[in-house]
């Protein structure tokens, strides 16, 4: 585009060489009225008004610059270099918020590729500051108690979720922000916002059978085998992420696994559904586990609340997801008992299990109701039902085991209130200990597992177990394996860990163990 110097500089010399010439006025007046109606286009941008807010953004003179924008869009409302300059200028003033809205309402007027590129720039930095500060509004109000922080983290939780709707998680950090306000209904309005927005991922799990409880390799044998496939470590926090591209049944499936430094397989923690064309492809494979908080946060509120139905169908979608969720199952269960459901939720999987005979989920849901409700015989042939299908099935292994020890204690309290009753009477161990024996042999299993490899929770039960079937090569064995994990055991669950083992000790009468333990606890922060 020629400046205005060039333009005189084109005048003087048509001037000169053609005015001289024999060439009619009226060529001469058509050709500098193309030439003016060429030019003017490339004046436009240089106004008196543009000139000006540039040089006022310059100067960090924002208001003036800005107002001097609205009078060249004014003047020139197509004008897209003053779109990109106020937009700009917003957000240099942290107004993420007006800059967004620019950017918006100017994007039919955007059309070279330059601004193009401009405008998803500062949509890109618009996008990750607003995200941030959701996150951040958030955390420090738990530090400075001001509400005005909790505003401002819904304040940019809407925006991150007006440029990027897909990004899930926001509905989930709205509804915490809503609790910490006391405002319930807001707070259950934004869970609700959550469940619905993750619809085609829950979906996915109930018809496919993946869940959050799979390794990868499982989760593949379900869905097949990745088109693509990207690895990133966290050398931070010391674990690795995979995420697969799958094609599956005409959906495109982002699947998320996680791998722990300590550990030899990756755990599933995620995927993602049909995502927009429009994203980059360090968009599509970015990590996003799913967060199974908001399905929980609302079962509890329903529940709270007497509203049974909604409670039921929120923890339903948890345990889909996540069936292991022991604390999901059992407060279901307490809502069928407390409303007198519990025979409609057992024909329910009695159907199922019929329907579907060869899910092995259904069998270990259909004993975890049974065993809830010390029903431990029923339970244990379900469970069985499940390992047939699955001899390796982890959780089937675990709460089979926890079956038995559970039938165990019952016995073995049977026994107890008849020497009550009869202090001549002999206890008869050999009718509670074949259940022991019969547990230590499938948590013993169960630590052959991926998933429960160097449990501390099942040593424990092997050791209580081998103590009172009075096994002391085994409780050894144990013993010496539980000092090995004692490093592996998370921080939160450090405090429970010692006082279980305070009571192994001291029920041994080992007191340099119990003294060593009982400072551990002391030291604990």
């Amino acid at each position: 585009m020629l400046e205005l110097y060039q333009f005189v500089n084109l005048v003087n010399f048509l001037r000169k060489n053609i005015f001289g010439v024999n060439v009619k006025r009226i060529i001469v007046a058509s050709l500098f009225l193309f030439i003016g109606a060429v030019l003017l286009q490339g004046f436009q941008c240089a106004s008196q008004e543009m000139n000006s807010a540039k040089m006022d953004y310059q100067k960090g003179k924002f208001d003036e610059a800005i107002e001097n924008i609205r009078k060249e869009l004014k003047k020139n409302p197509k004008n897209e270099d003053a779109h990109i300059l106020h937009a700009q200028i917003l957000f240099t003033k942290e107004d993420y918020k007006g800059a967004a809205n620019v950017l918006a309402e100017s994007r039919d007027y955007i059309k070279s590729k330059k601004n193009k590129e401009q405008a998803a720039d500062i949509e890109r930095r618009i996008l990750s500051t607003a995200y941030s500060n959701a996150y951040k509004n958030y955390q420090t109000y738990f530090q400075k108690k001001d509400e005005i922080l909790l505003d401002k983290a819904i304040d940019n939780a809407d925006l991150s979720l007006k440029l990027r709707p897909q990004l899930y998680d926001l509905y989930n950090l709205k509804g915490r922000v809503y609790e910490a306000k006391n405002d319930d209904a807001k707070a259950i309005e934004s869970y609700e916002e959550f469940i619905k927005a993750n619809k085609s991922e829950y979906e996915l799990a109930k018809e496919s059978n993946i869940n959050l409880d799979m390794f990868r390799e499982e989760a593949l044998t379900i869905l097949g085998q990745p088109t693509e496939s990207e690895t990133a470590i966290n050398t931070e926090k010391g674990f690795t992420t995979i995420t697969d591209r799958i094609m599956y049944d005409g959906d495109v499936v982002f699947l998320h696994s996680k791998k722990e430094s300590n550990a030899g397989s990756y755990k599933v923690e995620g995927w993602r559904l049909n995502l927009p064309e429009a994203w980059s492809k360090a968009e599509k494979f970015q990590y996003n586990p799913i967060n199974i908080d908001p399905y929980a946060a609302l079962a509890q509120k329903y529940y709270s609340n007497k509203k049974y139905d909604d409670a039921i169908r929120n923890l339903d979608y948890l345990i889909t997801l996540k069936p292991s969720n022991k604390e999901a199952g059992g407060l279901k269960i307490q809502i069928l008992q407390e409303t007198g459901n519990t025979d409609k939720a057992i024909a329910e999987l009695e159907e199922a299990t019929k329907k579907s005979p060869d899910n092995k989920r259904y069998w270990l849901q259909y004993g975890d109701l049974l065993s809830s409700m010390s029903k431990y015989d029923e339970a244990i042939s379900k469970y069985e039902s499940a390992l047939k299908l699955d001899p390796d099935f982890d959780y089937a292994l675990y709460n089979l085991a926890s079956a038995y020890k559970n039938k165990a204690g019952v016995l073995q309290k049977v026994e107890q209130d008849k020497l009550e009753k009869d202090p001549n009477y002999q206890i008869k161990t050999e009718n509670y200990f074949p259940a022991l024996v019969k547990s230590a042999e499938y948590y013993t299993r169960t630590s052959q597992t991926k998933m429960f490899t160097d449990n501390h929770n099942v040593l424990l039960q092997l050791a209580n177990i081998y103590q009172v079937i009075e096994n002391e090569e085994k409780l050894k064995a144990t013993l010496e394996k539980l000092d090995e994990v004692e490093l592996m055991v998370e921080q939160n669950e450090k405090r429970a860990f010692y006082l279980d083992l305070l009571k192994l000790y001291s029920t041994m009468k080992n007191e340099t163990k119990t003294q060593l333990i009982q400072k551990k606890l002391e030291n604990l922060k």
